[in-house]
């Protein structure tokens, strides 16, 4: 009742009402307001670090760097352990993504990214694909359709999961999967945790197509610059069929 006395009256006469009720009332809704302080200041905090996050993902042009770096922004925001976006191959019935080996990369270079394939005809993400809908888990090992096989062989324990299908003209383009809220006050995910992954799932399919074009202009401009060196070494260095063969060969192996 408190609360809804703050929005009608747009926060100008708390004391109106605090005057009508006894001092435990009063203290009850003093709590309140700052609980809700709170969780406002901190879903705020949480909004505006998202989207500095999505600012500097939008000039990303490499699709390892890019899934690098949302996994640990998404483990970062909504307070989780692990975080994966699994792009969906509906063709070959597939899910895929990137992620760092674990060996310590040079100093001054990026980490070494890995792919990982998963079928979609089982598991939690191959479900969120099926169903076009979030699925929010308290226990994965409650659930039939999770698999145990990773955690088994990595000895990390899998407690509450959210996987959240990122659709585009009625298909499945990737699907956003976090493992273990680790929140103070919660290990389970919330409503605000699913909105925030569908913003962040729409954001990171523009930029793993905006991936796909750079990398297929960079082939293609790799692809030009071959033909015309080979055809500098034909006009200019190949005088015998062995030397055209050889100038061949390896730049047919570059294209």
């Amino acid at each position: 009742d408190f609360l809804t006395f703050l929005t009608a009256c747009n926060g100008h006469f708390p004391f109106q009402f605090l005057n009508e009720v006894n001092e435990q009332q009063q203290l009850a809704c003093l709590t309140l307001l700052a609980k809700e302080f709170v969780t406002y200041r901190n879903r705020t905090h949480t909004v505006t670090l998202l989207f500095s996050y999505l600012h500097t993902m939008r000039s990303m042009k490499d699709i390892g760097e890019a899934c690098k770096f949302i996994q640990s922004c998404i483990c970062s925001t909504l307070q989780c352990d692990r975080a994966s976006y699994w792009i969906v191959d509906d063709r070959r019935n597939i899910a895929w993504t990137m992620i760092p080996t674990g060996s310590a990369p040079a100093p001054g270079s990026a980490a070494v990214m890995k792919d990982v394939v998963i079928s979609l005809k089982q598991g939690l993400v191959g479900e969120a694909v099926r169903s076009m809908r979030p699925l929010n888990i308290e226990d994965a090992y409650k659930n039939p359709n999770f698999n145990r096989k990773v955690d088994d062989e990595t000895g990390f324990r899998t407690k509450s999961i959210l996987c959240v299908p990122i659709m585009k003209r009625g298909r499945v383009l990737a699907v956003l999967q976090c493992m273990n809220k680790n929140a103070a006050d919660s290990t389970l995910f919330t409503e605000l945790d699913t909105f925030l992954l569908y913003v962040v799932g729409y954001a990171m399919a523009d930029v793993v197509q905006q991936c796909r074009t750079a990398e297929v202009h960079e082939r293609l401009v790799k692809r030009k610059n071959s033909l015309i060196s080979c055809a500098a070494e034909l006009f200019n260095a190949c005088h015998t069929v062995d030397r055209l063969t050889e100038t061949m060969t390896f730049h047919l192996k570059e294209l």
